[in-house]
């Protein structure tokens, strides 16, 4: 697993941990009944905030590969027309609501494959 060393955004090597919530396995993998006994990897979740930028991003980096392609299944935003629909949708009552607002900014945390 990679430590990432420098901002997402602006590439500042002065991050900050702003929150550390301990060890954890992926939220979206779903595990065959015949795996059941087996561990399933887990991984800090820290979270960092660039001091140049204010960027918010994980520390540690794990490989797309043990997130998406180790198990059968794994849930993404964007995997059914359902989900895609639903999120259509949210979205602009999302923008209607923001723009009746007259907000600047919208944080959306945990995007998952990046659809919404």
């Amino acid at each position: 697993m990679k430590v990432r060393s420098s901002c997402l955004c602006c590439q500042n090597k002065k991050l900050e941990k702003i929150i550390n919530l301990g060890k954890h396995s992926f939220a979206d993998r779903f595990i065959k009944l015949k795996n059941i006994r087996k561990k399933d990897p887990v991984y800090p979740l820290v979270v960092d905030k660039c001091r140049l930028c204010s960027y918010i991003q994980l520390r540690y980096v794990t490989k797309p590969e043990q997130r998406y392609s180790e198990v059968d299944y794994s849930y993404t935003s964007s995997n059914s027309a359902y989900s895609r629909n639903h999120w259509d949708t949210f979205c602009e009552k999302v923008h209607h609501y923001v723009k009746k607002k007259k907000f600047k900014k919208i944080l959306e945390i945990g995007s998952n494959d990046g659809y919404l």
